[in-house]
């Protein structure tokens, strides 16, 4: 089941600013990338733990349907056990299927009350 807050994503119009914002904090970037027309700069506190910030820059305008660069992600161990319990609680998955990130981590996308954007993540850390 949930773990804890993994991490929530920010959209940015400037990466490298609010990259520059968030070390005043603490913060540090820990890995960036740029994947599907969007630089992404995981940032994380320099005492550890969770959750994460990740900021998300965008080359392109997104459609209504693409709000997932603003989300709050959940960490799960067992994401096939996630999705079971979840739609027992019948919780809708998005598009009904697992999806492959960067960084080959598998995550769901689903929808609060309120269309709020929520990802579960499955951890990649070996037991």
């Amino acid at each position: 089941m949930i773990e804890c807050i993994d991490h929530i994503a920010i959209k940015v119009s400037n990466l490298l600013a609010s990259i520059h914002f968030y070390r005043k904090f603490g913060f540090e970037e820990i890995e960036r990338v740029y994947f599907n027309h969007r630089q992404i700069s995981m940032l994380e506190h320099k005492e550890g733990g969770t959750p994460k910030i990740e900021l998300i820059q965008t080359d392109q305008e997104e459609p209504p349907e693409g709000r997932d660069s603003h989300h709050l992600a959940f960490l799960t161990r067992d994401l096939p056990e996630t999705i079971s319990h979840l739609k027992q609680q019948d919780i809708v998955i998005e598009k009904s299927m697992i999806r492959t990130g960067f960084n080959g981590t598998r995550f769901i996308f689903i929808y609060g009350p309120d269309r709020e954007v929520i990802q579960i993540v499955e951890s990649t850390a070996n037991e």
